[in-house]
């Protein structure tokens, strides 16, 4: 081999070398926001509520989830977290969630409302002997992390309803209402209990503001549906779309 390609060889790899570090040294950093070792993930409201739930419920008894324990707090809003004990933080949460017991039936998103600085979004949590529902409200910090901020009690999902203008006679027979629920992320949708398992997407449509007042019982036919009063239809009829449910 001659000198010359000997040289060609050494000046490619040195070209080479280089190119590889210019190449690393101009791409962007890669940097993960850590708070006492745990990489926080960027989350929307509801995912932040979600699991904000769902951590709290990983630290009951009698075997607390450590690493669930310390994700709930680095869920909490400053404010909130100067409320809990350190030492008794498995104690506080709870407290603060409100539940002595892990739902046995699970729990669901009912309802997420978006005012501004802040969302609350609804929590059911399903027990043998009966629903509860915690509002959990979110506001963003400057890195623009949801932080839970408030948990207060929710509109529980009832089992039963007092009888209405809604109920159904068969002949002598009185059908009394079963529940009827409201379902999807922006309390658009009406059923039976089936209705809690539906997940839906969050986007918002004018339509969805006619829900809000709206009456879900059981109809003439039996189902659950939003009972069409003047106000409702007309709200519909200015928002242009029809209700499906």
């Amino acid at each position: 081999m001659s000198a010359n390609t000997k040289l060609l060889i050494a000046a490619g790899l040195l070209f080479a070398v280089f190119g590889a570090w210019l190449y690393l040294e101009t791409q962007p950093a890669v940097t993960s926001s850590v708070t006492n070792g745990s990489v926080l993930v960027e989350l929307s409201a509801e995912e932040t509520a979600r699991s904000f739930v769902e951590s709290v419920l990983l630290t009951a008894p009698p075997v607390t989830d450590q690493t669930a324990l310390q994700r709930a707090l680095e869920f909490l809003s400053p404010e909130l977290r100067a409320t809990i004990d350190e030492e008794q933080a498995g104690r506080d949460l709870a407290l603060l969630l409100g539940v002595q017991d892990v739902p046995d039936l699970g729990t669901a998103v009912i309802d997420m409302i978006e005012i501004p600085d802040e969302t609350i979004v609804t929590i059911a949590l399903y027990y043998s002997g009966g629903p509860t529902a915690r509002d959990i409200t979110l506001r963003q910090n400057d890195d623009g992390q949801w932080l839970v901020s408030a948990v207060t009690p929710g509109v529980t999902p009832s089992d039963e309803v007092e009888p209405s203008p809604g109920q159904v006679n068969d002949g002598d027979a009185e059908v009394t209402d079963q529940a009827c629920f409201t379902g999807g992320c922006s309390r658009q949708l009406c059923g039976d209990r089936r209705i809690l398992e539906v997940m839906t997407t969050c986007e918002w449509r004018e339509e969805y503001a006619c829900y809000q007042t709206a009456v879900c019982e059981r109809q003439a036919d039996r189902e659950c549906g939003w009972t069409m009063t003047d106000q409702l239809v007309a709200c519909l009829a200015t928002a242009g779309t029809p209700s499906e449910y």
